[in-house]
């Protein structure tokens, strides 16, 4: 257990400041992703159930498309959620990589003023600092962005589902 530690500090420390930023992001997608998933599986089937129950209830009145209309429009916000934030966010993961790897170029450019080009492990310190972020926005991002189509679908097909049987 303490090596795990000492591995993911010496992960960190390679990587520099932008690290905690891509970790504290990640944290934020993945709490999304989750909650949209716990809503589609059990929030859903309430939220479907009132929807239904009120249909049923106003199905003779002469204004019906105009009110489906409004129901599945606060059943589509409300499904959709914070869909909106998790794709602001997942934007925001490769852009925090690329910040990283100007960090860790920043770091490059500064050990070749100070070492020269001859010493070549504060150089390759650098280095890794720029690419190491890079790769953990873009895994993040591409991650996310596979949950977020995902969750597209399930949501278009719960609004269509929702729609079909209201007719």
């Amino acid at each position: 257990m303490n090596s795990i530690v000492h591995d993911l500090h010496n992960f960190f420390a390679t990587g520099g400041v932008v690290l905690y930023a891509l970790l504290f992001l990640m944290i934020a997608i993945l709490t999304l992703i989750i909650d949209r998933y716990i809503f589609l599986f059990w929030r859903l089937k309430v939220i479907r159930n009132e929807i239904f129950t009120k249909w049923q209830q106003i199905s003779q009145n002469r204004n019906q498309k105009f009110i489906k209309q409004q129901m599945v429009n606060r059943a589509s916000i409300e499904i959709h959620g914070a869909i909106t934030l998790l794709k602001y966010l997942l934007g925001l993961a490769p852009l925090l990589g690329l910040l990283g790897t100007v960090s860790g170029m920043i770091s490059v450019f500064d050990a070749m003023g100070t070492f020269g080009t001859s010493n070549v492990k504060p150089i390759a310190a650098g280095i890794s600092q720029a690419t190491i972020p890079t790769m953990i926005g873009m895994v993040i991002a591409i991650i996310g962005l596979w949950f977020d189509h995902n969750l597209h679908g399930r949501i278009h097909r719960e609004l269509h589902i929702i729609q079909d049987e209201m007719t």
